[in-house]
């Protein structure tokens, strides 16, 4: 799923997800928006089976502060300044939640005879979360600034065998973002938009647990094996959208280039490399990716929005997207949507999605490319609506070809 937080990606190529946004505290939420089904020939790639953009709000100002029983606190504060006469806004949205989880037993393990763990136990789910939002509009040029940052437990285990019980938090994800952008109107028809944005992925592992010293020969809880991961990308994009607008028909063109580039990656284990027995110390093993990945792309989006009457909309679409490392992709899009009344509404759509292979993914690969998976649908919807009654008609078909595994 394409993942945004106010319009901006946050998916890191890496991982083809992210650890924050659905941590995101409702307090700082003004809406969630979904678009369910393949949305690549607008958003592009990780748009594979929808889309989900969480806005926050900017406008206002709201304080709160609360408490459950799960040893838990929160606290949020959103303010923001508006100046009409200059056409200026400014807002900064901050929410913490910190929690030592609840108390949830594990119960009998049920990993393989002979493999221990700390099982029967309480699960490992302390957590906290820092988020923050700090946008700028002054007339229509624009800048926001987004911040999150989640460290948790490792509940069940990263290898399904529980931790000991010492409530820590072993993984941390942070995402920074930062955009800049502006419209401009060249004249009555054609009016566009450029924006530049920069996104940092960030996931780091202090200690977690890997197994008992029972399963690696060793002969005390010291012996426990333990693992320290970072993995952090950095993601350039530069993009220009036009808008050209006639009677009955409106035109967008749009041209984005992407950079991705894995800043630092490394692994350590308490594990000799050549006896597999524990270690006093951390030892360097292969990281989840090269720290020499990197990705580059550049797309083009084209999209028809044609009137035919006053009722009917016909909708066309088509993405490309050219990669440096696994080819090219094309996601075209068609819809048609008749409004017969205000009651009543039919819609057909056929479209492409395609999701590219994760840097993981690539990087522990046994085959000399992954070709992206893709997602093509057929939909036939019908909408009524009447007083207080909204019923919904969908017939949808999909079909998932060359899925990674």
């Amino acid at each position: 799923i394409k993942l945004l937080l106010n319009g901006k990606s946050l998916n890191a190529s890496a991982s083809a997800t992210t650890g924050t946004l659905y941590d995101t505290p409702v307090e700082q939420i003004e809406r969630i928006e979904l678009i369910r089904g393949p949305g690549s020939a607008v958003y592009g790639e990780f748009a594979y089976a929808g889309v989900l953009n969480v806005i926050t709000r900017r406008q206002g100002e709201q304080y709160s502060v609360g408490a459950d029983g799960a040893d838990s606190v929160n606290f949020a504060a959103l303010y923001s300044y508006t100046d009409d006469a200059d056409d200026f806004r400014a807002s900064i949205n901050f929410a913490a939640i910190d929690s030592n989880g609840e108390d949830i037993d594990s119960g009998a393990d049920v990993s393989p005879a002979g493999i221990a763990s700390y099982a029967p136990g309480p699960i490992n789910n302390k957590r906290d979360f820092v988020s923050a939002i700090a946008s700028v509009e002054s007339g229509e040029l624009s800048a926001l600034l987004q911040l999150q940052q989640g460290n948790r437990g490792d509940h069940f285990g990263t290898n399904y065998l529980l931790p000991p019980d010492d409530r820590q938090t072993v993984i941390s994800d942070t995402v920074m973002s930062a955009d800049i952008s502006q419209r401009f109107r060249v004249d009555d028809s054609l009016d566009g938009e450029w924006s530049i944005n920069l996104l940092q992925n960030s996931t780091e592992q202090n200690e977690l647990f890997l197994g008992t010293a029972e399963n690696f020969g060793g002969f005390t809880s010291d012996d426990d094996i333990v693992a320290d991961t970072l993995l952090e990308e950095r993601r350039a994009e530069a993009r220009l959208r036009l808008r050209y607008a006639l009677e009955r028909r409106h035109l967008t063109a749009e041209v984005l280039l992407t950079d991705v580039d894995v800043i630092e990656s490394t692994q350590a284990i308490n594990l000799d490399p050549v006896t597999g027995l524990p270690s006093t110390g951390l030892n360097d093993f292969p990281p989840p990716v090269d720290d020499s990945a990197e990705r580059r792309s550049s797309s083009l989006v084209l999209q028809d929005e044609f009137y035919i009457d006053a009722d009917t909309t016909l909708t066309t679409g088509l993405r490309f997207d050219d990669y440096e490392d696994i080819g090219s992709n094309l996601s075209p899009r068609i819809s048609l949507v008749w409004r017969k009344s205000e009651r009543q509404i039919f819609k057909a759509q056929l479209a492409r999605a395609f999701r590219p292979p994760s840097l993981i993914e690539e990087d522990g690969s046994i085959e000399p490319s992954i070709d992206a998976e893709t997602n093509d649908t057929i939909e036939f919807g019908h909408i009524y609506r009447h007083t207080d009654l909204v019923l919904r008609n969908t017939l949808y078909f999909t079909q998932l070809d060359d899925l990674i595994l």
